[in-house]
């Protein structure tokens, strides 16, 4: 009983007041009120995996300058973001629309006003597997893994630093309606969820033997 108990705490304790809660089959993704990646765990294991940090999910470079969220308000699958203070005073508002998939979420830039933008980033988390890959935007271990693909090569994923997974679009190949999966399964499906993605995007799945 004691042991359950915990485990609501916990829960409620990840969930607080204006935070924002994903959930599909492999995995639990919280967002907190500024943006930030709070929890990101293993519905098998129970592990957590996200690194506690200030890195925000969504992040505009204009002029030079890194704009975080200002306020960030929810209105069913889309969140309203104004970068850079609550008041707007940056130009830059955008749109982000979360949905949930079986094995993965998406992320869609679905609207953007503000001139001067050199780069939106549409995803962007700190994780803990350690093995980071060198083509595609992924971290992983034996037991989790995490990765964030693009639906069309106008996104540029990459992993960087020990331990962030960042996709970006920029205004001089096209951002609106811009897509990211966030991949977050145990290692033994990871393939799958790759395949999936690859048949709802309508992506190029090359296999062996044709």
């Amino acid at each position: 009983m004691r042991c359950i108990l915990s485990l609501v705490l916990l829960s409620s304790a990840l969930l607080a007041a204006g935070d924002f809660a994903y959930e599909n089959s492999a995995a639990r993704l919280v967002l907190g009120p500024d943006g930030v990646c709070k929890s990101l765990t293993d519905k098998q294991s129970g592990h957590e995996y996200a690194v506690q940090s200030t890195l925000p999910m969504f992040q505009v470079r204009k002029g030079g300058k890194d704009l975080l969220p200002g306020t960030i308000t929810r209105d069913g699958a889309v969140l309203h973001v104004v970068f850079g203070n609550a008041s707007g005073d940056a130009g830059v508002r955008a749109d982000f629309t979360v949905s949930v998939q079986p094995n993965y979420f998406l992320v869609e830039l679905s609207a953007v006003e503000g001139q001067g933008i050199d780069e939106i980033r549409v995803a962007q988390l700190n994780v803990l597997p350690e093995n980071a890959g060198s083509i595609i935007a992924v971290r992983s271990n034996d037991q989790f893994t995490v990765s964030l693909m693009g639906f069309s090569d106008k996104v540029d994923p990459k992993a960087t630093g020990p331990h962030a997974l960042i996709a970006s679009v920029y205004p001089q190949f096209g951002m609106l309606h811009e897509k990211v999966a966030i991949i977050a399964v145990p290692t033994a499906r990871f393939y799958d969820a790759v395949q999936s993605i690859e048949h709802d995007g309508h992506l190029p799945s090359p296999r062996i033997g044709g």
